[in-house]
């Protein structure tokens, strides 16, 4: 019990970070629920198949990110592409990079600012 009360912790505190990134980069213009997306994508990367590419894997990326966030000139997009870069991983398959891509741009198609593109 206690590890799944952790566990809900800290999904929450990285849906808040999502949340917090996806408002920096939101179209004004249009309505947006960050919080569906981040729960899509924590789906994906804690599907049970998954031994590296997942959530512990974008956590960890995340807290590299965080130590050189500053110097980098667009640290939102990089960011962005960090939440998303193993969301569609198969092992074995060439269409992953596509399929990635894909979620990513239907995830991001009205909603984000053109210089994340």
């Amino acid at each position: 019990m206690k590890n799944q009360v952790s566990n809900d912790c800290a999904m929450k505190l990285i849906c808040k970070r999502f949340d917090q990134l996806s408002q920096r980069c939101v179209n004004k213009h249009t309505s947006f629920n960050s919080d569906l997306i981040c729960q899509k994508i924590l789906t994906l990367y804690n599907q049970p198949a998954r031994r590296y590419h997942n959530i512990e894997h974008i956590i960890h990326c995340l807290k590299e990110f965080d130590q050189i966030g500053d110097q980098i000139p667009d640290p939102d997009a990089v960011e962005m592409a960090l939440w998303f870069h193993d969301s569609i991983y198969y092992a074995g398959r060439i269409d992953n990079e596509q399929k990635k891509c894909r979620f990513f741009l239907r995830a991001n198609s009205t909603i984000f600012t053109a210089r994340l593109y």
